[in-house]
């Protein structure tokens, strides 16, 4: 895949906010479909009835991974002066100019040609793209995603690693403010104002503007209300007006309010809230408080923002002001922003990203994908080195390179009899015969440490209805590695492939297998753990 070529295709479809965005969406699901993604399309109309569309995919089997996110939408561009169109992209001086070039177009086809550099069997954790609608106009599509996508309750139950890739200009952000509404109608009645018969809305309005002004100035001027961490760090609390009279001689009919005000993160503002519906309840003013989303926040010196901060060759993280589709996502603890291109480009008439810009996207898109989903590191990355042959499909080295993954075959069979029966004899498992673990074999994992039998899980499969995780041993020198984690995981996809509607653990460890998305049958019962399959 081109950088350049795949940008230009994106761009030049039109996709403006008020607009539908399924040919697009369309765009991105012929790619991920012929990279190989399963994907999931998640459709919704807006209030005026159009039809918006949201595409997630994921590579490779469930587990932790990583999760690249964008949005398709883009706002209008009704004064464009750039060269050609706003939907007939120009490249200029290693610039190309286009609406949604830089917010994020050009984000997401770095995404989409990362994710071409890798093929399903190399990945040991999935790679997810997740693409939405409406960001522009208050997130509607990534709260879709959030109540009706199953992959996203697959990176909530494995707290997925989210990039969100907003334009930084390949800076880590790790936090961003959130965003409210509040909307207020004073209504009154039209008649000419040399007369008795109108009624002003505007004065009840003026009464409910003071107290806003007065929350204005108390949360510009009071720390209590402020955050150093952001530039600027108060709430930002923006007042604008409209009363929509035509003629000076006409008294108002409606008067209207509008505040949008930026949470802080760990700021408490609903005493604020409370203060504009009492005074709205005072002057019988209507109000609507119509939330955006949340803060961001992932601690700076977390090990998620660490590694990418490593993996982007900057020394430190940075907070934002604008907000993204990462505010509706506060399911996944582990988010940051990260994405080519300048927000000072964003949104302009003349909307540019540079070339060099779209090359480096992609090269850190890789390098993330490469940290966090690789099955091998030996080769490197593209941005690094060349590749190097893969190995076959089922065989994978983790990230310490010294633990190696396989299928079991009878070969195995007296090596994991000798392996388990420590484990039998602490009566941590049931004793089990050579024929019986030869059964098992047939859908078993093995864990390697050079010579050592380090692991072992196996999948029974009693029926299509029901199949169980069996024999689960880890050794002590590698616990607390995630081999467990891995070897239930292997267990799942298994399962999965053969078609299995539900996996059933007897476990002592219960809290590992609820993190693999297992849960009590019963309520109170507290002996099998299950796991429903798709």
């Amino acid at each position: 895949m081109d950088i350049l070529d795949i940008t230009k295709d994106l761009v030049s479809i039109a996709s403006v906010s008020s607009e539908t965005n399924t040919p697009v969406t369309d765009y991105v699901k012929g790619l991920l479909d012929h990279l190989g993604f399963f994907t999931e399309q998640i459709d919704y109309h807006d209030k005026a009835g159009i039809k918006k569309t949201n595409i997630v995919g994921r590579l490779g089997e469930v587990g932790p991974g990583v999760a690249l996110m964008a949005h398709s939408d883009v706002v209008p561009a009704d004064t464009w002066d750039a060269p050609g169109g706003p939907f007939s992209p120009v490249v200029d001086s290693q610039r190309l100019y286009g609406r949604g070039s830089c917010d994020m177009k050009g984000s997401l086809a770095c995404m989409l040609v990362a994710a071409s550099r890798f093929r399903r069997e190399q990945l040991k954790t999935p790679l997810y793209i997740v693409c939405t609608a409406d960001e522009e106009v208050g997130f509607h599509g990534a709260r879709h995603v959030v109540t009706g996508s199953k992959l996203y309750r697959e990176m909530v139950t494995h707290q997925t690693r989210a990039v969100i890739g907003e334009p930084t200009s390949l800076e880590v952000v790790h936090a961003h403010k959130g965003t409210c509404t509040i909307h207020a109608v004073s209504q009154g009645r039209a008649g000419h104002s040399a007369t008795r018969e109108g009624l002003n809305a505007n004065l009840a309005m003026i009464t409910f503007l003071n107290e806003m002004k007065a929350i204005y100035d108390l949360t510009e001027n009071d720390p209590v209300w402020h955050d150093d961490r952001f530039d600027p760090p108060s709430l930002t609390w923006n007042i604008g007006i409209n009363d929509f009279t035509r003629a000076i001689n006409i008294t108002p009919a409606q008067s209207v309010c509008t505040v949008y005000f930026r949470p802080l993160p760990e700021i408490d503002t609903s005493s604020l809230v409370e203060r504009v519906r009492k005074i709205a309840a005072t002057v019988d003013i209507q109000v609507e408080i119509i939330d955006g989303c949340l803060p961001l926040w992932t601690p700076p010196d977390s090990a998620f923002v660490q590694q990418v901060l490593e993996l982007a060759g900057q020394p430190k993280s940075t907070t934002v002001c604008y907000a993204t589709d990462g505010g509706v996502f506060p399911e996944l603890k582990q988010r940051i922003i990260c994405g080519p291109g300048s927000i000072a480009q964003a949104h302009t008439d003349h909307e540019w990203i540079a070339l060099e810009q779209l090359e480096r996207g992609a090269d850190l898109f890789e390098r993330i994908i490469h940290s966090w989903c690789l099955s091998e590191n030996k080769g490197g990355t593209k941005a690094q080195k060349d590749r190097q042959d893969e190995p076959a499909s089922g065989n994978f080295t983790t990230q310490t390179e010294c633990l190696v993954y396989q299928e079991s075959t009878p070969d195995d069979a007296t090596l994991i009899h000798k392996f388990l029966e420590p484990f039998v004899e602490a009566r941590q498992l049931l004793p089990r015969s050579q024929t019986e673990l030869l059964t098992l074999l047939t859908h078993g994992f093995i864990v390697r440490q050079g010579d050592r039998v380090v692991g072992f899980s196996a999948l029974e499969i009693y029926s299509r209805k029901l199949a169980e995780v069996q024999c689960l041993a880890v050794a002590p020198e590698v616990q607390g590695q995630g081999v467990g984690r891995e070897l239930i995981q292997k267990c799942v996809a298994r399962a999965q492939q053969e078609g299995v509607l539900e996996l059933l653990a007897v476990t002592a460890s219960e809290q590992l297998f609820q993190s693999c998305g297992f849960h009590y049958a019963l309520p109170g019962q507290k002996r099998a753990l299950f796991c429903e399959l798709d």
